[in-house]
C-alpha cells in the first residue's frame, strides 16, 4: 500500500519511447492511456521487488552466520574509487554474499548495471571471495553475465534451488528452517 501512495505516474519521456513499436495498433489516445498504466505497473512491480529484498536481505545474512555492512563500514572497497566502501548483503568469513530475488534483461537507467558487473572484482580485491545468490532461476543474458562476472574472479554463484540448498547448508538444521 505504500508503494502505491508514493510511486509517481510516469512521465511521457519515459513511456513515450515505448509506444512507438504500438504505434497504429490502437488510437493514440488509447495508446497514451495503455502505456502511462503500463509504465506504472512495471514500476510498483519492481519498487515491490526492491523492498522485499530490503527486507528478506538483512534476514538472510543473519541466518547464515553473516552480517549486512553499509558501505561506510564495509572492508570491500571498489577498485574505481578506493576510499569509498561497497555495501555488501552478507559478509560471513571471507566471503562477501550478493543475494538477489531475482535478475531481469532491463538494466537499469541509472547505471546500477556496472555497478552490479564490478562487485564480484571489488570484493577479489578486497580479500574476499564473491558469493552471488539468485532465488529466481529464470535464465537471461544478464543472468548470465553476472555470473560469469562472478566466475571471472574465482567466486561462486548459486541460481534457483542451489541458492536454497546453498544457504540451508549455510544456516545449519536450526536457522535453515527459519529460512
Amino acid at each position: 500500500a505504500t508503494i502505491l501512495q508514493r510511486q509517481p505516474l510516469p512521465t511521457m519521456d519515459q513511456v513515450g519511447p515505448r509506444g512507438l513499436l504500438q504505434y497504429g495498433v490502437m488510437s493514440p489516445r488509447a495508446l497514451t492511456g495503455f502505456m502511462l498504466w503500463r509504465k506504472w505497473i512495471f514500476d510498483i512491480d519492481n519498487r515491490a521487488g526492491q523492498e522485499t529484498g530490503y527486507l528478506f536481505e538483512p534476514i538472510i545474512a543473519h541466518s547464515v552466520g553473516g552480517v549486512p555492512v553499509s558501505a561506510t563500514k564495509s572492508p570491500v572497497r571498489r577498485q574505481r574509487d578506493s576510499k569509498k566502501g561497497r555495501q555488501v548483503d552478507c559478509i560471513r568469513e571471507k566471503r562477501a554474499y550478493e543475494i538477489k530475488l531475482r535478475v531481469t534483461i532491463a538494466s537499469s537507467g541509472q547505471g546500477r548495471w556496472q555497478e552490479e558487473m564490478d562487485f564480484p572484482g571489488d570484493a577479489r580485491a578486497s580479500g574476499y571471495t564473491p558469493v552471488l545468490i539468485i532465488f529466481d532461476p529464470t535464465a537471461n543474458e544478464k543472468q548470465a553475465s553476472l555470473k560469469g562476472a562472478f566466475h571471472a574472479q574465482q567466486g561462486s554463484v548459486y541460481i534457483g534451488e542451489a541458492a536454497c540448498q546453498h544457504l540451508d547448508d549455510a544456516a545449519g538444521g536450526t536457522m535453515s528452517k527459519f529460512i
